[in-house]
């Protein structure tokens, strides 16, 4: 499982290498959601919070925290490349 989660981290850190490389380190800082997208991650988040998640938002919900997640290390590898 070790070498499997290794790979994991490997092909992400490659990934982001790569976005690094193609986008200046300024406009992956400045990346934001449209608004849309961040009303939706509201609604759903206080869908979460009532307790009135549908299975269907649960994975949309996850999959927003999910590249929330992936979008902050992204932007923290910016820093360090203007650093």
């Amino acid at each position: 499982m070790e070498a499997v989660r290794s790979v994991s981290v490997s092909v992400y850190d490659e990934l982001f290498d790569f976005i690094i490389e193609k986008v200046s380190p300024e406009e992956v800082l400045a990346f934001r959601a449209s608004p849309k997208v961040q009303e939706r991650a509201a609604y759903l988040t206080d869908q979460n919070n009532a307790g009135k998640l549908t299975d269907k938002e649960a994975v949309e919900l996850k999959a927003l925290m999910d590249l929330t997640l992936l979008v902050s290390v992204l932007k923290a590898r910016a820093l360090e490349k203007m650093s």
